[in-house]
């Protein structure tokens, strides 16, 4: 139990630390094109063509 007394302040300090060095790596200039990237992945159409040549159907009423 002392032991956690005794470095209490320190774990303190590397906690605030990590958040800071969090916080920069977060909304640095380097990465903000990255992240911008990625938060448009979604809205990306595929560019990839079908592997068989066929285009899948999305007609369920194909399939019955």
């Amino acid at each position: 139990m002392e032991f956690f007394i005794a470095f209490r302040p320190w774990i303190s300090v590397i906690m605030l630390v990590t958040f800071i060095g969090l916080f920069i790596w977060i909304w640095g200039i380097k990465k903000g094109k990255d992240f911008d990237e990625a938060a448009n992945l979604p809205f990306a159409e595929d560019e990839q063509e079908p592997k068989d040549g066929v285009e899948p159907s999305h007609d369920r009423e194909n399939k019955r």
